[in-house]
């Protein structure tokens, strides 16, 4: 990236881009300008974001080693993300198909492929659970065609470090059961601290 006339590496937009100078009116500090304590007195309440600081962060990606069948109508049911893509920090559960991140601001998502025996219209909620109980319900998702559907959520939190979380779902089901597919491009539980 060019700025002043000037190449920069991604490292040194990173590193000064919290560097603001209000004299010149510019949005990036010259980084052969910017001194130890104009930089530290300018981010003393802001994150530096790096390449290092960010690879170690905790995050995983969960999917389910199997189709999970016998969802009931009406009921929450915890979703078996058991099989590991990835667990920076080995913070996932994959017996208790749980998260438990160190304390901090986290953001989780979650999508599932669903299949069953419902009229348009019937619902599914995809659920974050904190702790054992409901934190967050994604919007409802509402049938627009029989027997089949996509379902996605987005939770952001702060965690104190024994917290954990789990995906849920719940849907009105006309006959039988449902079931969630284990595609993995379909159905995923994922989460990173911020």
């Amino acid at each position: 990236m060019r700025y002043n006339n000037r190449a920069y590496t991604d490292q040194q937009i990173l590193t000064t881009l919290v560097a603001v100078d209000g004299a010149s009116g510019g949005f990036i500090k010259d980084a052969d300008r910017a001194t130890d304590d104009e930089t530290r007195s300018q981010v003393s309440t802001s994150k530096v974001l790096t390449p290092s600081n960010l690879a170690g962060a905790a995050s995983f990606k969960t999917t389910l080693s199997a189709n999970q069948t016998g969802i009931a109508t009406a009921t929450a049911t915890k979703l078996a993300f058991n099989t590991e893509s990835w667990d920076t920090g080995s913070f996932f559960d994959t017996t208790n198909n749980r998260w438990t991140p160190p304390a901090g601001k986290v953001a989780l998502q979650a999508k599932i492929s669903f299949t069953g025996t419902w009229a348009i219209g019937n619902t599914v909620f995809l659920m974050l659970y904190k702790n054992g109980s409901l934190l967050e319900h994604a919007v409802p998702f509402w049938a627009s065609v029989a027997n089949a559907m996509r379902c996605h959520g987005v939770w952001v939190d702060s965690a104190n470090g024994t917290d954990f979380y789990e995906a849920y779902v719940q849907a009105t089901i006309d006959s039988g059961t449902g079931t969630v597919s284990n595609v993995a491009a379909n159905s995923n539980f994922a989460g990173w601290q911020l």
